[in-house]
């Protein structure tokens, strides 16, 4: 009973379900081995919004959503759901509340997302937001909200990523305590422990049988051509780095925004913008996004064996871009820097 209105109103059916990517039979999506409930009809529907995970990140389908609020209560659950669209564009809110656990779910704009967590029983916050640009956050507390003092006596905990598996890699046990269930829900069944392997095994089999399309100096001469005087010279770096499509994100990213004047900088987020298509995520796609991403690999890096963990840094090596691997602290989330035990060499 606990999840009916939320996944009746949403409308997420998982009867059936192979890829939350919603691709035509036969087509690559990333698959689920969730048992469809024999309740089938219940999950079925319109529903009133659809949710995508998209480049890692969680966001709703535009053209699928119905405005309209709706309430429930039952015993000791009560749960309500409200969306709202402007030109096309749709917001949520979502409340759930249990004894065990209360839920709030915002969308702004279809994509400006903040998921908030209160479990009473452990006095234990978690808040996930995220915009269209810039880090995901995991914010954690644990303390009672009632008091609403800002005690020293809270233990607060902070950490960033790039993506949704960022950040749940970072400690998993208590990002599924939070938010594992819900964010399986909404994305029909799969998981994002799921999603992760699928996208690992991808990473590792090109890892084996392709090599780095580029190196970092290839793009490092590419991002200096985009504050060159000629117009011309910085709209053919501009368009070289587009070519390189997803697996490039990465690189750009670790270059600090000071080494960057106003021009690169507005052009290097025209690049990520186009690079940011509205195709959910499939196995392939999450792969290219993170094959070249150092930080990635080390949050991975203790599930890996050492074979596999050659292989990657044998990748950077080929990519001429320094990077060592040790294994991210898991329990360790209050450090800021999820990157912290990454030794880059200075260029």
């Amino acid at each position: 009973m606990r999840w009916r209105l939320l996944f009746a109103l949403i409308g997420l059916s998982i009867t059936g379900v192979t890829s939350f990517a919603q691709r035509p039979p036969g087509a690559e999506g990333l698959e689920s081995d969730r048992a469809s409930p024999s309740d089938a009809g219940f999950f079925g529907g319109a529903g009133v919004a659809r949710f995508q995970l998209i480049q890692g990140r969680l966001c709703l389908d535009p053209p699928r959503h119905r405005k309209g609020s709706q309430k429930f209560q039952a015993a000791d659950v009560y749960e309500s759901i409200t969306v709202s669209a402007e030109r096309g564009i749709p917001s949520l809110h979502y409340v759930y509340q249990s004894p065990h656990q209360h839920l709030i779910v915002n969308v702004k704009d279809a994509d400006r997302v903040r998921l908030e967590s209160w479990l009473p029983g452990e006095s234990q916050r978690a808040v996930i937001h995220h915009s269209r640009r810039g880090p995901i956050v995991w914010e954690s507390v644990t303390g009672d909200p009632s008091r609403g003092d800002g005690s020293d006596s809270d233990a607060r905990h902070r950490v960033t990523g790039t993506t949704f598996l960022h950040l749940r890699q970072r400690s998993p046990a208590q990002f599924d305590k939070h938010f594992g269930e819900l964010i399986q829900r909404i994305l029909q069944g799969t998981s994002l422990a799921q999603v992760a392997e699928q996208a690992q095994q991808v990473m590792l089999g090109n890892c084996r049988s392709n090599g780095p399309q580029f190196r970092r100096g290839d793009v490092d001469k590419q991002v200096q051509k985009l504050r060159s005087p000629r117009r011309q010279t910085r709209a053919i770096a501009q368009r070289q780095l587009l070519l390189w499509g997803t697996p490039v994100v990465a690189v750009l990213d670790s270059i600090p925004a000071t080494n960057l004047d106003a021009e690169q900088r507005d052009r290097l987020r025209t690049v990520r913008d186009h690079l940011r298509t509205p195709i959910p995520d499939t196995p392939r796609s999450l792969a290219k996004l993170l094959i070249n991403d150092p930080g990635y690999w080390a949050v991975i890096a203790d599930d890996l064996p050492a074979s596999d963990r050659h292989l990657a840094q044998s990748r950077f090596q080929q990519m001429e871009w320094s990077v060592s691997f040790e294994p991210v602290d898991r329990l360790a989330i209050a450090d800021p820097d999820p990157d912290r035990r990454i030794a880059t060499a200075p260029r």
